[in-house]
């Protein structure tokens, strides 16, 4: 499945939300996403720095959501 995610440019980790009331952040708290792989909104802190990415999560949208649903957190945040 490819999804977009998003890397903060300050602690580099990647975020993309699982499920529509899934709400990631990164580690340092500057950059959010929400709404799920499909309806995604990112917000940021003021003046950070982030890049878009497109990446293949391998994982349908049934699976993500049940990571989310029922909070194995194996997919949402990539570090790097």
């Amino acid at each position: 499945m490819n999804i977009t995610a998003y890397k903060c440019l300050s602690c580099e980790d990647i975020i993309y939300s699982r499920a529509p009331w899934d709400k990631r952040m990164c580690y340092c708290g500057r950059v959010a996403v929400e709404g799920g792989p499909n309806e995604q909104f990112m917000t940021c802190a003021p003046q950070s720095r982030v890049q878009t990415l497109d990446i293949d999560v391998f994982a349908t949208s049934q699976e993500l959501f049940d990571d989310w649903d029922k909070v194995r957190n194996k997919f949402g945040l990539i570090k790097e």
